[in-house]
């Protein structure tokens, strides 16, 4: 080729290929166990968070939260009819207290009329009668009082009692409490809702299949997969020879195969530090096989067609 000499920029790339990758992809799976009854979505529909995804058949733990709620309704009444007691009980002791005062008030003036029986019964000026009858009133006096006195002893027991009962009560509505935040706990858990904006790219699940929980050693059912199309990435594997001249914030071009010959601008923002056998397992030493450095490229400007796992082949600008 021949061509007019002229001064013009040289530029040192490196090449890679490699997918298109959300930046934030999230596994939605269970945390109750049940039937799939309701799920208003598909496989590449744009969701926002919040929306509802999967609704859980919730006949029982629905049947629970009722149950709670009845028990610690019955709880409020039972501590409402307790307080009302309790207003009642220190009325009653309020008013045995003054009766004691009227008895006490009674039995002076029964004891004044008595000492003054007395003194006139030994001057012989009142009838054996007449004496007879005021010690009575004494005696009814006296009687008045100590039945008074019985009746505040009852009033304040009953009182006592009846806090007791308050207080536990009030324990008893504390658990009913708890007991109703885990059944309303596991009731939400039957509506699963989307955590995040983004695309649903996996959908593995139908109506009326089984969620399953996870347990110890063993994962549950991933239900879909939802990821976060607002920030894209390339993420590429470049070959060992070229990835010392790779630093993040170089720019790179990059073109999807689905897009045709349309370039995308992005930036380094990834650069991976242990290398990657081509067979895909990472290097432990002692293999001669070739090996890769994964770099992650944030694309500046990605268009909306773009989809998880479209290949792609980037050109990393090294040096100019």
């Amino acid at each position: 080729q021949a061509g007019e000499a002229v001064r013009q920029d040289l530029i040192q790339s490196v090449a890679s290929t490699g997918e298109i990758k959300p930046k934030k992809s999230v596994n939605i799976s269970s945390n109750a166990m049940g039937r799939i009854i309701r799920m208003p979505v598909k496989e590449g529909d744009r969701v926002k968070s919040g929306d509802l995804l999967i609704s859980l058949e919730s006949i029982q733990t629905a049947a629970d939260v009722e149950a709670a709620q009845a028990m610690l309704a019955a709880g409020e009444t039972e501590l409402d009819a307790m307080v009302s007691q309790i207003k009642s009980n220190e009325a009653a002791v309020v008013t045995a207290k003054a009766e004691i005062t009227r008895a006490e008030s009674d039995l002076n003036r029964a004891k004044l009329n008595l000492d003054r029986a007395e003194a006139m019964a030994k001057d012989g000026l009142v009838s054996r009668e007449t004496y007879d009858h005021t010690k009575a009133d004494y005696d009814v006096a006296s009687a008045q009082l100590n039945a008074s006195r019985a009746r505040l002893l009852q009033a304040e027991a009953q009182s006592a009692q009846t806090l007791k009962q308050r207080d536990g009560t009030s324990l008893r509505m504390a658990q009913q409490r708890t007991s109703l935040i885990r059944a309303q706990d596991q009731l939400s858990k039957t509506t699963i809702t989307a955590p995040l904006d983004g695309i649903i790219t996996s959908l593995p699940v139908n109506e009326g299949e089984m969620a399953i929980i996870g347990v110890q050693n063993q994962p549950g059912t991933t239900l879909m997969t939802i990821a976060d199309m607002s920030v894209i990435t390339a993420e590429v594997k470049v070959d060992e020879t070229d990835i010392v001249n790779v630093h993040i914030g170089q720019e790179a071009e990059i073109k999807v195969d689905a897009l045709g010959d349309k370039k995308l601008k992005g930036h380094v923002s990834d650069v991976g530090n242990s290398a990657v056998n081509r067979s895909g397992q990472n290097n432990t030493g002692g293999n001669q096989e070739a090996k890769d450095f994964k770099v992650v490229i944030t694309l500046d400007d990605p268009p909306d067609e773009l989809r998880p796992g479209l290949s792609c082949t980037a050109s990393i600008i090294t040096a100019r």
